[in-house]
């Protein structure tokens, strides 16, 4: 949200912000994480620390695991934070996935089931979030699981739950990768035109508006898929309103 972009993103040298990584890039706060890249270096392995933060944050269901892809975009720019974590959130994808599969019936999969059902709603509703999951699943699994990971619901939250309908893997994986890129090019490209901002008032660099065209459409992509999503289960919803027998 706002809250974690302006953490990743507010960077004040009076305050004690870190010392610039190049001339590109002034002061930028960007977390734990990003100080351990920036110590590491500003090549593949601080990349490298950047993706596997997120990959970990996601496959145990952490809060803030955004804040890495801002971090990598007022790093790294936008085509190599996009492709990082791309990297990383397609990877603990898989990683659910096969999870999911083979521990369903052990601890793993009861924890993931209850994950699930917190993340989305408390109580009842989060049987009914799994059951109109399922619903539409059943009658188009790509095109919902697309508007699923193309939405700002948290990764997390699709990594187990689209599993746990019963997803093929191929649709969930081809699915997954596509869908994932307007969330994630959104905070990479946020972070990015942060760091060109903050460049240009610093007197660095003239800045680019290219960053920011590139936040916008992913921001508009991700806006539709969501306006669609809630669009097909409240249609889901009424149609079990409508098969439930009155009385």
């Amino acid at each position: 949200g706002a809250a974690a972009a302006a953490a990743a993103l507010a960077g004040d040298p009076a305050a004690g912000g870190a010392a610039p990584t190049s001339d590109e890039h002034p002061p930028v706060e960007t977390g734990i994480v990003g100080q351990w890249a920036r110590k590491v270096g500003g090549g593949p392995a601080g990349l490298a620390v950047l993706g596997a933060a997120e990959a970990m944050a996601l496959l145990l269901c952490l809060p803030g695991y955004s804040t890495m892809e801002y971090a990598s975009g007022a790093l790294y720019g936008g085509l190599q934070g996009t492709a990082t974590c791309a990297a990383a959130k397609g990877a603990a994808a898989v990683v659910a996935y096969v999870l999911i599969r083979t521990l369903r019936d052990g601890p793993v999969g009861r924890w993931a089931e209850q994950r699930v059902a917190g993340g989305s709603t408390a109580g009842q509703g989060g049987a009914q979030w799994a059951q109109r999951l399922r619903h539409g699943i059943e009658r188009d699994s790509f095109k919902f699981c697309l508007l699923v990971r193309c939405s700002p619901l948290p990764a997390w939250l699709s990594n187990y739950s689209l599993p746990l309908a019963g997803v093929p893997f191929s649709t969930y994986f081809v699915a997954s990768m596509i869908g994932m890129l307007p969330p994630i090019a959104t905070n990479v490209y946020a972070g990015a035109a942060a760091a060109s901002v903050a460049s240009a008032i610093a007197g660095s660099s003239p800045g680019s508006s290219g960053s920011g065209v590139a936040g916008l459409l992913a921001l508009g992509v991700s806006i539709a898929s969501s306006t669609m999503l809630v669009r097909q289960l409240r249609s889901f919803a009424q149609e079990e309103q409508q098969s439930t027998p009155a009385g």
